[in-house]
């Protein structure tokens, strides 16, 4: 389903109108016209929210076509994107110009609609703040607005606040100042950690409250970082996992037996229990302890493993004492607390996953 946000999509191409008219239509309410005059005649009779314009046309072009609608009060308002050459973005097309952004010609169409979609979404956040209720919270469903595009809206629209999200039991609170993420919380975890948690959510809620402040700074990557880094883990998750899918989750604190307890709990829905964080030397650090206590046997060679591909990395490596074990027909395998060590550590073992439940299941045939 489309959102209400209205686009004027403008190109002489009849070919590249069409491609961009069926990979826009998913996401807004498109009207096409092939070339500025008619867009013109168009954009007056039902302004558009966002102006999709190639920049080289017959008679006037796309620079001058935005230059006329500036000048209107009525549609000055409009968002613009021009599609351009290279050069022409750099020699011609002033950094000044009234646009919001350029897609460079020529492009892929993927790349193309992900760039529009930024700005249909921007401007779709700004319409709903402008319903929101009288208690100054802009409530909606992530059906609506998934979380990273929640996200890069609120860095868009350099916005402040709060963004609370909801899914069943579980909350993630994120702080943005100016558009940057500057705190966030999930359970026990908090900053970067955090963030890359609520990425995959497809479901549930959110809440923004454009008052509230926070004076803690627990992220450290700018906000199109941790949407870049939390993309990538969820892209490598997605071609790492062997098969595997998800079947259950939990978020413990920082104590030995809450964490076996969670372990013990895991271990009867899944043949693989991944854990993550509380594997280095601090006095917090108790999940192989906890690891240990509930496992019937150790298996070294997997934790090696994972040490030794890591160390090709970071020599830190050598401090995780993450350890990987076996409960009942299943395994538990601890990995870093970090994003990075913690894809690192699963995609160095993944493999090994298959070959080890089939020997717990007693399929002991070797090949």
């Amino acid at each position: 389903m489309p959102n209400n946000v209205k686009v004027l999509l403008v190109d002489d191409n009849p070919m590249v109108l069409g491609m961009l008219r069926g990979a826009l239509t998913p996401l807004a309410i498109v009207t096409t016209a092939n070339d500025a005059a008619d867009a013109l005649v168009k954009a007056v009779e039902d302004t558009p929210d966002l102006l999709v314009c190639d920049y080289r046309m017959p008679g006037m072009d796309g620079r001058q076509l935005v230059e006329k609608l500036k000048s209107r009060s009525r549609t000055a308002s409009i968002a613009v994107i021009l599609l351009a050459t290279k050069t022409d973005i750099s020699e011609k097309l002033a950094l000044q110009d009234p646009v919001d952004d350029f897609v460079e010609k020529p492009f892929f169409l993927k790349e193309a609609t992900n760039r529009i979609k930024r700005i249909i979404d921007k401007i779709a956040l700004e319409k709903m703040a402008k319903t929101m209720a009288s208690d100054g919270v802009l409530r909606g469903s992530l059906s609506q607005m998934n979380v990273i595009d929640l996200v890069q809206s609120l860095e868009m629209g350099r916005k402040s606040g709060s963004l609370t999200l909801t899914n069943d039991d579980e909350k993630c609170e994120m702080y943005f100042s100016e558009g940057q993420v500057t705190h966030a919380s999930y359970g026990s975890l908090t900053g970067d950690a955090a963030v890359f948690k609520v990425l995959r959510w497809t479901g549930g809620n959110f809440q923004i409250n454009f008052e509230a402040k926070t004076k803690e700074q627990t992220t450290t990557l700018n906000t199109q970082g941790l949407l870049i880094e939390g993309l990538r883990m969820l892209d490598e998750s997605k071609r790492e996992s062997g098969g595997f899918s998800v079947v259950a989750a939990e978020v413990s604190s920082d104590d030995q037996a809450l964490i076996q307890q969670a372990i013990t709990r895991l271990a009867k829905k899944a043949r693989l229990v991944v854990t993550t964080g509380g594997t280095g030397i601090a006095k917090r650090d108790v999940t192989p302890e906890a690891t240990s206590a509930v496992c019937e046997r150790l298996v070294e060679g997997v934790a090696e493993k994972m040490r030794f591909e890591g160390g090709k990395k970071t020599r830190f490596a050598a401090l995780s004492r993450g350890i990987c074990g076996v409960r009942g027909e299943s395994v538990i395998l601890n990995v870093p607390g970090s994003p990075a060590g913690a894809v690192d550590s699963l995609k160095a073992v993944i493999d090994l996953m298959p070959h080890a439940l089939q020997l717990l299941s007693g399929n002991t045939k070797h090949h």
